[in-house]
């Protein structure tokens, strides 16, 4: 099929090129001006999840959703941008310096999106807008289950009759214990709040009942009582079990760490060198080396310092009291990192920065040793990076 904004530039060598570069099995049903200009350059190949990526159009088109779509042809161009950087370099004969060999240098991440501060006063309707966006991220994540594909909203569980199944999504306001030992929850949406009944009889569903918190979002399926639901099962919105994953055609892992609090008496540093010896393929068995020397990327995700102020008498519990000088410590730990490995590092509500989310970078004066090391890329929190590009 061809979308309207193509036939202008369709030319006899589009459909050439798209057998030459697409997999038939795994191929575009629509074709479009934007993916024409992605098959132009022979010599790049667009390895896409074809079905995503015309979503993703679908609800470009419609206005719903622009920055999925933008995403993907932001991460398709900065590939043939980069393939083509690494063909002229080879041409020219570049020669990688620092004895890491040319099949050894993963791709630098692309930062996709960062999140400057905006500013502007912010009242009780920003905190709610907030999380009504939270609730409803959430809220999709849970209804993709096929248990929870017919859920109802909290007010509408008011007109079921007594013993009929019935499925709601809501966030726990409060969790109680009965003389008895069941436990109540008590979940809330936008419409209403309902309570929920957790046998204990039911041993499964009353281990995963009496772990839930407040302010958590939850599925519920069970049978409508008198005033109440009766849960047969508790579900959360977590990474679908037999979801696919998407890998890369290179064999490379990313690791992830976060905490690392240096500067505390408490930092331990003896610990963090093992797992930097881990990371440059020095440390453990020969199957742990091996993997370790597999990492390309490392995650570094919130309270790299452990920073200064922080709490009331905090300057008790720090082995480094100067700020500057923890950022310090810790560049001179991730210089030690070999230099093939690309961090990614943001702060927590610990480094210099303001508490409030969306947090941005590490200041340029306080964290200057962090962003004079060339493999070092440091984002907002939160910020949507593309690795493996």
């Amino acid at each position: 099929m061809l979308n309207p904004d193509i036939l202008k530039v369709i030319d006899e060598n589009l459909f050439e090129t798209l057998s030459e570069q697409i997999d038939y099995e795994d191929k575009p049903v629509v074709l479009t001006k934007d993916i024409k200009r992605l098959l132009e350059d022979k010599k790049f190949k667009f390895n896409a999840n074809w079905n995503d990526f015309e979503k993703a159009r679908v609800d470009y088109e419609k206005g719903a959703d622009n920055e999925v779509y933008l995403t993907f042809l932001e991460v398709s161009s900065h590939k043939l941008i980069r393939e083509k950087s690494n063909e002229n370099s080879k041409e020219e004969g570049e020669i990688a310096t620092q004895e890491i060999s040319s099949d050894n240098i993963s791709s630098k991440p692309l930062v996709l999106k960062s999140h400057g501060d905006k500013g502007g006063k912010k009242d009780v309707s920003s905190f709610v807008a907030y999380y009504k966006i939270r609730y409803n991220y959430l809220r999709k994540i849970l209804q993709a289950r096929s248990d929870l594909s017919s859920v109802v909203s909290v007010n509408r569980l008011r007109n079921k009759r007594k013993g009929e199944k019935v499925s709601t999504i809501g966030l726990v306001y409060s969790k109680e214990f009965t003389k008895n030992g069941h436990v109540i929850v008590e979940l809330e949406d936008v419409t209403g709040m309902v309570k929920v009944l957790i046998m204990k009889t039911k041993d499964e569903l009353y281990s995963e009942g009496r772990d839930v918190v407040c302010d958590e979002l939850i599925g519920i399926t069970g049978v409508m009582g008198d005033g109440l639901v009766f849960a047969d099962k508790i579900f959360f919105p977590e990474f679908p079990k037999n979801n696919i994953l998407k890998k890369g055609e290179v064999e490379e892992y990313a690791a992830f760490i976060s905490d690392v609090h240096v500067g505390s008496d408490v930092f331990l540093e003896d610990d963090f060198l093992k797992f930097i010896s881990w990371v440059n393929g020095n440390y453990g068995n020969k199957e742990q080396r091996e993997k370790g020397s597999k990492v390309k990327y490392l995650f570094v995700v919130g309270d790299v310092t452990d920073g200064v102020g922080v709490y009331p008498g905090q300057e008790s519990n720090l082995k480094i009291s100067d700020i500057t000088e923890q950022y310090n410590k810790l560049a001179e730990l991730f210089s030690m990192i070999r230099k093939d490995v690309h961090i990614i590092a943001c702060g927590g509500d610990h480094d210099a920065l303001r508490l409030a989310e969306p947090q941005p970078c590490f200041d340029k004066l306080i964290a200057e040793a962090l962003w004079n090391l060339d493999n070092v890329t440091l984002v907002t929190n939160p910020s949507f990076v593309n690795i493996g590009a």
